[in-house]
């Protein structure tokens, strides 16, 4: 179905907004939450969408688990004046770099700025990011793949006296990496704070010239991605595209907090288990066309399971997702992939696709719970196995800390909308007209 292009009369295109996200890494008092606040007070237009203040709760004492904080604000950048965008910003502690290893990969996923930060009168928190930058450094190696801009910054000139780090030795450790940006920095000086706005603004600036991830910069959401009321639902046209996209998975493993945090930017952890299906609508728009998107959250419980299946053909996107805590759940994956693709008529042998018959489905295999890393049941390498044997995507996410929710369906919604359409060959970024391909007549 052809989608509803963009109408200069249609009300709806104010409605939606895009994201950027952006890792700011760093120990503990460094300034992280400082400077998201100062961006927050720069930004006159500014405002909060659901920022999740530092708990000083035992969990984010504890070491064994990821201490994430994700905040979302949002920022007018003057190239940009017709659309919204929100910086999805995320601090990382490094005090435990230990535990940060194993999940930095998935951490800068879809990232398109990372940020370093230290505290020149902290010799430790210098050593911090000069552990964590290495590791960085590794997953930077593979030069086919896009890898995000790099900003170091060195917090808290204004006690020069009290140095602990030589500005020789930043240098020195800075020019180890090509085309990282250096900036020393004072949130308490004006004139320190507005100079790193401007670079960081131009930073991001430069990568929106770049094809990085096509679904991040044409996939725009209502904004904010609320559930449609009467007025946003006489909106949606009847000639629309409109997507199913299922949420599958056992019992417990937070499909439900998935949608909530999509949709409401907030986490219910004492969400009740779904009977049944819930079906919770917003709008979104990909290049020129408005797409309704139906999210269909859907019973893990055994009993239950028979009455999402009758609908699995109707779906044109899927997240199955497992709790990396929980053995039994990523145990249940194969029963879940055999449910959808016998649904589909897509079976091979066991559920696994049958090389002569390729699935017809967009599927995504999901590890969440990825912040409790005590608890951890299920190896990465295991879930990148399974996902390779039944030809699927793999991610790793953190419904809890919002790591990767709103990316992952933006790329569901981009890779389904692309089905649905025959084809993304010919979208364009920073909303440049969608081209049509000329079809060859037949002589």
């Amino acid at each position: 179905m052809q989608g509803n292009p963009i109408n200069e009369n249609d009300k709806r295109n104010e409605l939606m907004a895009h994201y950027k996200k952006i890792n700011i890494f760093g120990n503990s008092n460094v300034g992280k939450s400082s400077l998201i606040l100062s961006i927050e007070k720069y930004l006159e237009k500014d405002f909060k969408i659901g920022k999740k203040e530092e708990e000083k709760s035992e969990e984010n004492n504890n070491p064994d688990s990821l201490y994430i904080t994700e905040q979302i604000k949002r920022i007018n950048l003057e190239y940009d004046t017709s659309n919204n965008l929100y910086l999805a910003l995320y601090e990382t502690n490094t005090d435990t770099i230990d535990f940060i290893k194993e999940h930095i990969d998935t951490l800068i996923t879809y990232s398109e700025c990372l940020i370093f930060m230290i505290d020149i009168t902290s010799i430790n928190t210098f050593n911090s990011i000069s552990q964590l930058l290495p590791l960085i450094s590794e997953l930077n190696s593979d030069k086919n793949k896009y890898f995000p801009p790099m900003i170091f910054i060195s917090n808290k000139t204004d006690l020069d006296d009290s140095r602990e780090v030589s500005g020789f030795e930043i240098k020195e450790f800075v020019d180890k990496y090509p085309g990282m940006l250096s900036l020393e920095l004072s949130l308490l000086e004006r004139d320190s704070f507005n100079d790193f706005m401007k670079q960081f603004v131009d930073t991001l600036k430069k990568e929106e010239q770049k094809n990085i991830y096509d679904f991040l910069h044409l996939v725009k959401i209502q904004d904010p991605p609320l559930l449609p009321g009467k007025k946003e639902e006489e909106n949606m046209n009847n000639d629309d595209l409109s997507l199913n996209l299922f949420l599958l998975g056992s019992s417990g493993v937070g499909k439900t907090s998935f949608i909530k945090k999509f949709i409401k930017f907030n986490l219910f952890e004492n969400s009740l288990s779904t009977l049944g299906i819930d079906v919770e609508k917003t709008l979104a728009k990909v290049g020129e066309n408005f797409v309704k998107i139906e999210l269909w959250d859907t019973a893990g419980q055994e009993r239950l399971r028979s009455i999402p299946k009758r609908y699995y053909s109707k779906g044109d996107g899927f997240l199955l997702l497992y709790d990396v805590c929980s053995k039994s759940s990523f145990e249940d994956v194969s029963g879940w992939i055999k449910d959808i693709r016998e649904a589909r008529g897509t079976t091979g042998i066991n559920g696994i696709n049958d090389k002569n018959n390729s699935s017809n489905e967009i599927l995504f295999l999901i590890g969440n719970k990825i912040d409790n890393i005590k608890k951890r049941e299920v190896k990465k390498e295991e879930a990148k196995k399974m996902a390779e044997d039944y030809g699927v995507s793999y991610f790793e996410i953190s419904c809890k800390d919002g790591v990767n929710v709103y990316e992952i369906l933006s790329n569901l919604i981009f890779e389904s909308f692309s089905r649905a359409k025959g084809t993304n060959k010919n979208f364009k970024l920073n909303n440049q007209n969608t081209q049509k391909s000329k079809k060859k007549k037949c002589c």
